[in-house]
C-alpha cells in the first residue's frame, strides 16, 4: 500500500510539472507579439496617436520622393520609439493582396529622427 502511495504521489507531482510547463509555454506563445510577422496580414491602421501631422508629412514626402507612391496605395503604422527615433511599418496595399508570395514585396521599415525629422534608415522585408 505504501508503495503505491509513493507511486501515485510521485505522478502526482510530475503530472502537475508538466501542466505548469504546458500552460506557461502556451501563454507564452498565444501572445500576438511573439509571433510577428514583417507583414500584416490585415489592413493596418494609421496610429494617429504617434504619427503627429509633421511626422506623416515628413514620412510622406519621403516615400513620394523614393517610390513615387501616391498615398491612397500605402498604409503607415507606427512601430516603436527608440531614443530619438521613431519606427514605422510602410504597408503597400500589393503586399496586402497575396500574402503567400515570396520575399516582403514593396513594403519597408522606416527610422525617422525625431529632432531633425529626416528619414535616416529604411529597411526592406524580406
Amino acid at each position: 500500500m505504501k508503495e503505491i502511495n509513493i507511486f501515485i504521489r510521485k505522478h502526482v507531482v510530475l503530472l502537475s510539472i508538466m501542466f505548469l510547463v504546458f500552460s506557461a509555454s502556451a501563454a507564452c506563445c498565444s501572445r500576438s507579439d511573439s509571433l510577428r510577422s514583417n507583414i500584416p496580414n490585415e489592413k493596418p491602421k494609421q496610429d494617429d496617436v504617434n504619427i503627429t501631422n509633421v511626422m506623416k508629412q515628413t514620412i510622406d514626402d519621403y516615400i513620394r520622393k523614393t517610390r513615387e507612391w501616391n498615398q491612397a496605395d500605402y498604409q503607415i503604422r507606427f512601430v516603436k520609439s527608440d531614443g530619438d527615433i521613431e519606427i514605422f511599418s510602410i504597408v503597400h496595399n500589393d503586399d496586402l493582396v497575396d500574402s503567400r508570395k515570396r520575399g516582403g514585396g514593396k513594403s519597408f521599415e522606416l527610422h525617422v529622427n525625431k529632432a531633425s525629422m529626416l528619414a535616416i534608415k529604411e529597411y526592406a522585408y524580406q
